[in-house]
């Protein structure tokens, strides 16, 4: 008797299709022999916890017909959602700058120049905000921001970033990798001010730039939390330790009506949560919770049930 394929299998070949087609969807969109002399950012902390944030950057066209440059800002830290609104670009060198952006799993990505073929060396001014950025942390205020982020593709010769806020604070700078990473040249440059700098940046390497407030010198708005990717509970726990007795119990003993509902029912459940999550913050805002465990536990169940029966 011919087998219909389960919806677990279905689930899981879609998975790795999506995954496969991951470098097509990112061919493309970098000029792998650009380079970047330069780089400046300034950001200017409001009393509200925004982030104003204007980037000025010199890129170097190895070669004609370059695909232009894709800017990635992160808009997610762990739980806490920050937004990257207000996005400007414009060059001096006159260079193509008609941007597009869109948003892929948790980072605005920013297309500039695309579709205008360019070479030589090019200076770019990137204006953007970020909303919620600055937020309470043990009684004080912080700002924790990789400027480079989530990283650059190509070498950077010279970075600086310096920091604008109206009160004083600590800081600090990273440089580098995560696990292997050193401190910036620069400090404080005043009350208010800071100024870090770093040469011979790799791609992929950023600057992670500290400033912590004390408590009352600013009045930042609180992020939005976003559900954790791993949300489960120790129901959740308990869910999938019971799917290996319940499998046994059922593997080709069940009444067709059951396993018919084991399945209708997983389904549901599984669309359900799915639903729900994208509804509250689009198709990257997913997470594995109870209600996902106990769908594809149902799911798991009705394609055991009629193993057997089916052969």
């Amino acid at each position: 008797m011919k087998r219909r394929p389960s919806p677990t299998g279905l689930m899981t070949a879609a998975t790795l299709v999506f995954l496969a087609m991951l470098p097509v969807l990112f061919r493309g969109q970098q000029s792998a022999e650009a380079s970047v002399p330069s780089f400046e950012a300034v950001l200017t902390v409001a009393e509200n916890g925004t982030v104003h944030v204007r980037e000025t950057f010199t890129v170097d066209f190895a070669g004609d017909g370059s695909a232009g440059l894709l800017r990635r800002l992160r808009q997610r830290d762990g739980d806490a959602t920050h937004r990257i609104e207000r996005i400007e670009v414009t060059s001096p060198t006159f260079a193509p700058v008609n941007l597009t952006v869109r948003d892929f799993m948790h980072e605005r990505q920013l297309r500039i120049g695309a579709g205008h073929p360019v070479s030589g060396r090019h200076t770019y001014v990137l204006d953007y905000d970020v909303v919620s950025l600055v937020r309470e942390d043990g009684g004080r205020d912080e700002l924790l921001w990789n400027v480079l982020g989530p990283a650059w593709p190509h070498p950077l010769g010279e970075a600086t970033v310096r920091i604008h806020a109206p009160a004083v604070f600590a800081t600090g700078c990273l440089a580098g990798r995560a696990g292997a990473q050193t401190t910036c040249a620069g400090g404080p440059d005043g009350p208010g001010r800071a100024e870090f700098r770093q040469s011979a940046l790799r791609p992929g390497e950023g600057m992670v730039v500290r400033a912590a407030f004390a408590s009352g010198a600013l009045a930042p708005t609180p992020p939005v939390m976003a559900p954790p990717h791993l949300g489960f509970t120790p129901w959740g726990w308990l869910v999938l330790l019971s799917a290996a007795p319940l499998g046994t119990l059922l593997h080709g003993r069940s009444p067709r009506p059951l396993r018919a509902v084991l399945v209708t029912a997983g389904c549901a459940l599984v669309l359900w949560d799915l639903a729900d999550d994208v509804a509250a913050g689009g198709p990257w805002n997913v997470a594995v919770d109870d209600k996902l465990l106990c769908g594809l536990m149902l799911l798991a169940l009705g394609r055991v049930a009629t193993g057997r029966a089916a052969e």
